[in-house]
């Protein structure tokens, strides 16, 4: 019988799951997921990660402000400030279960290819970079001053994400949804760090992310929904949820041509280890 399998990332607070969470989280145990990080995104999301984490015993919070936010919430705004909003990110540090800040970084994806209208004049593709930087940097400080594991989002952005993230080596991070080459996973590796994969493993056309799994072994590995998001290959378009996290190992077993045991026997210890859970 499978033991157990850890949900490394998960957004259970999001409106397509938080309304029936007893339920996802029923279904979750059906598959052997006994322990979900769920990860806040914003301030408010954040807030809401630690409620969980105090209602539920299988919910861990990871607290942090995703590189969108500088858009979503208005922090070009001087009435809403970056520094209002790691203060109260500082002040969440001290919750009880927390176990990471993130998800941080950056994400280039999509940026204007012109410049727009924002609060205080024009903004455009080197302001929100800048941005980005910026806050990305100020949430690494907080985990090395509190000695926290970071989950770092970076879409289109490896070689900042990289530069920024050398000058804090000594830090635990997980790349999460791991979309880079093999070569930029060999980087990330052999710097300590641990990447994770969600069900995008089970898409026809994510080659690279099969070459990554077939080339290392399980020790830097950890796994995720991203629930919400990125549902299994036959599931596609559907919403996504923890209990799925089964076809993720399921998977990486296939494609290692190991035992879907030994996937969740290595991931599990990865994800202890790296969040310091309690068992």
């Amino acid at each position: 019988m499978l033991s157990q399998l850890i949900d490394t990332h998960a957004h259970l607070d999001f409106p397509d799951l938080i309304g029936r969470i007893d339920k996802v989280l029923d279904n979750a145990q059906n598959t052997r997921v006994t322990k979900i990080i769920n990860v806040g995104n914003n301030l408010v999301g954040s807030r809401k990660s630690v409620d969980l984490g105090k209602k539920y015993s299988q919910i861990y919070p990871s607290i942090g402000l995703h590189p969108h936010v500088l858009v979503e919430d208005n922090l070009f705004n001087e009435d809403k400030l970056i520094d209002n909003q790691i203060f109260e990110i500082k002040q969440l540090l001290g919750e009880e279960k927390v176990v990471a800040i993130g998800e941080i970084g950056l994400d280039y994806f999509r940026l204007p290819e012109t410049p727009f209208d924002f609060a205080q004049g024009k903004v455009g593709e080197i302001d929100i970079k800048r941005a980005q930087k910026e806050l990305f940097i100020r949430q690494l400080q907080l985990a090395a001053y509190d000695n926290m594991p970071v989950i770092i989002h970076s879409r289109d952005s490896a070689d900042d994400t990289l530069k920024i993230m050398n000058e804090f080596s000594n830090l635990k991070a997980v790349f999460h949804c791991f979309s880079y080459s093999l070569e930029i996973a060999k980087e990330i590796i052999n710097k300590g760090w641990l990447i994770s994969f969600t069900a995008n493993i089970t898409y026809p056309n994510n080659k690279d992310g099969q070459e990554i799994i077939r080339y290392f072994d399980l020790s830097p590995i950890m796994i995720e929904t991203d629930a919400p998001f990125l549902a299994p290959q036959g599931k596609r378009g559907t919403i996504n949820e923890p209990a799925n996290l089964l076809e993720v190992a399921k998977k990486i077993a296939e494609i290692k041509q190991i035992k879907l045991e030994e996937v969740a026997d290595w991931t599990t210890k990865n994800a202890v280890n790296f969040f310091d859970l309690k068992n």
